[in-house]
């Protein structure tokens, strides 16, 4: 995969890509080749602009000892969506299929993928990720967890495997994962659900931290063990709250100043691993079950060819060079709720304020750039920002969706507020951004 790929496969119908028996290489798909000797074509932190999704990944054929779906070493502006991965199951130990293996990189997004079988059904290792929604089943581990420095994993389902996250990588001398987060999840028949060698005095002190919020062992042997099977969390239960790390305590201490006593804020901090009071949630942020609100990504699969208004066949240029301010204002004002926007790849250059209606929808093919101007007379008074994407009025509600669009500057725009985001959403999920990167140049 080069700079600027999508692979894009039927929604409704995803195709399937299977190995042979005989085939050698890293993966089914590789986000970045390795020359020999060990060399990427990319530094895998400035491995940008991938994104695969709607894909049957088959690895079954292949001998039980070997084999990738996916080699996953990527950076920002990277997403993995609606994948089913494919692996010989069974095997304990000699099993050494993985479905993803991703071992560098700078952090992106994966949403809505099933790992069936496998050695290791995720192999992961990058700096830090937004993963939801995924599944696996019947894999000897679910994830590895080769380092990190932030994971988050919302709505995981882990289903007959023998190990769901084994996180002991460096083990008690030099903790490889710098903190995972575990909400909304369920293990089901899980032997060990989660492995680690995290210890009170294990270094670096902030490294191995684990959070569950939400999670649900109540059909597992063991939630949380030393890979000797000591337990330090039963499973057998469903654990609000649980923290593995360095926790802080705040207070206030008098201190004199004089003939005054100031109470001046102070922490302190120990090292826990342990069940502890759930934090507050805004009930406006959770489902009726008590669980944070989600959806996908939206891909549009049902909305029929007909409602999608292609920007340039309504006289937008895409150029890099004309003006489309008021092109785009006129396509926006006469869009309707049930249509939705197709900014077509290109370059699109505004010189004023956008202003986005309640109830728009608009997606990009490979990233399109909405570019603001800095040159123009509404966005290069530092004393008199003006915002280039006005998105609702105060006060409106509205259902607006915004995905695989990049907004940034063009030189430099010292009075541009890149977006103005008023709406509340019509209702829960209503408005959103996803995949919209917002970039900046000097």
């Amino acid at each position: 995969m080069y700079y600027y790929t999508q692979m894009i496969g039927d929604a409704l119908d995803p195709p399937t890509i299977k190995a042979t028996a005989d085939f050698f290489g890293i993966g089914l798909i590789d986000s970045d080749v390795y020359y020999p000797g060990g060399a990427n074509w990319y530094q895998n932190q400035n491995n940008f602009y991938r994104q695969v999704r709607n894909f049957i990944l088959d690895i079954t054929d292949m001998p039980l000892n070997f084999g990738h779906c996916l080699h996953w070493q990527v950076a920002q502006a990277t997403s993995l969506q609606n994948i089913v991965f494919n692996m010989r199951q069974g095997g304990g130990e000699a099993n050494g299929q993985q479905g993803i293996f991703m071992d560098n990189g700078s952090g992106g997004w994966m949403s809505d993928l099933v790992f069936n079988g496998g050695g290791i059904g995720a192999f992961f290792g990058n700096q830090q990720f937004t993963a939801r929604n995924l599944t696996f089943n019947n894999c000897e581990t679910a994830v590895y967890m080769n380092w990190d420095w932030l994971w988050a994993f919302k709505s995981l389902t882990v289903n007959n495997c023998k190990v769901g996250i084994d996180m002991t990588q460096g083990g008690g001398t030099v903790q490889t994962v710098g903190s995972l987060l575990i909400t909304d999840s369920y293990f089901n028949n899980v032997d060990q659900a989660i492995m680690t060698t995290w210890s009170s005095n294990s270094t670096p002190v902030a490294g191995g931290t684990l959070v569950l919020d939400n999670v649900d062992f109540t059909t597992s042997t063991i939630a949380v063990s030393y890979p000797n099977r000591t337990v330090i969390l039963p499973g057998g239960q469903k654990v609000q709250s649980f923290l593995q790390g360095r926790a802080y305590t705040a207070f206030e201490a008098a201190k004199q100043f004089g003939n005054l006593t100031c109470y001046v804020p102070q922490a302190t901090s120990g090292r826990i691993q342990q069940v502890v009071d759930p934090p507050p949630k805004p009930s406006v942020l959770l489902t009726p079950s008590g669980t944070f609100y989600e959806r996908a990504k939206p891909q549009y699969e049902h909305v029929p060819v007909a409602s999608f208004i292609s920007a340039k066949d309504n006289g937008l240029k895409g150029d890099g060079v004309t003006d489309d301010t008021a092109a785009m204002q006129a396509l926006f004002d006469k869009v309707t709720r049930d249509q939705v926007i197709y900014f077509d790849h290109g370059a699109y250059v505004i010189s004023d304020t956008i202003r986005v209606p309640t109830h728009i929808k608009m997606t990009g093919e490979m990233w399109p750039l909405i570019m603001i101007n800095g040159a123009s007379s509404s966005f290069n008074d530092l004393n008199n920002p003006k915002p280039a994407f006005r998105v609702g009025n105060p006060g409106d509600l509205g259902a607006v969706e915004m995905s695989d669009i990049v907004f940034e500057t063009m030189g430099p725009a010292p009075g541009a507020i890149m977006m103005e985001w008023n709406l509340a959403g019509e209702s829960q999920g209503a408005a959103g951004k996803s995949s919209a990167f917002l970039c900046f140049r000097d």
